[in-house]
């Protein structure tokens, strides 16, 4: 149960020290993705913590804010849009492989890769 604490305690610290460097202006998507990350973390910890000591409400509560940041975690990063030309369709036009030019490429979308295996 110790080393849960000190865990816990420890992604408490972090969480703050990226609130304080304010990871999410600076960063945009990827300070938010790993300020979610480092709370979902902590949430689950302390979901853990609370199914040892047969606290069923406090688990609960745990999972339900961690799904939650889940599911706003995924909608940011769904909503994000990337220009017109992948980075990998750059990196590769004088390659032999034909690429296809993209309109449009979103988070999660892997036809920039399926393009370079054509």
């Amino acid at each position: 149960m110790q080393s849960s604490e000190n865990t816990t305690n420890d992604l408490m610290m972090l969480l703050k020290a990226c609130e304080k460097a304010q990871l999410d202006r600076r960063l945009n998507l990827l300070g938010v993705g790993v300020q979610k990350e480092i709370n979902i973390l902590s949430l689950l910890l302390k979901a853990r913590e609370a199914v040892t000591n047969y606290a069923f409400q406090d688990t609960c509560i745990a999972l339900f804010i961690c799904k939650q940041d889940l599911t706003e975690w995924k909608r940011l990063c769904q909503a994000q849009d990337f220009p017109k030309e992948c980075s990998l369709e750059r990196q590769f036009r004088n390659h032999p492989l034909e690429v296809r030019k993209l309109e449009k490429v979103q988070l999660g979308d892997f036809r920039c890769l399926e393009a370079l295996r054509k």
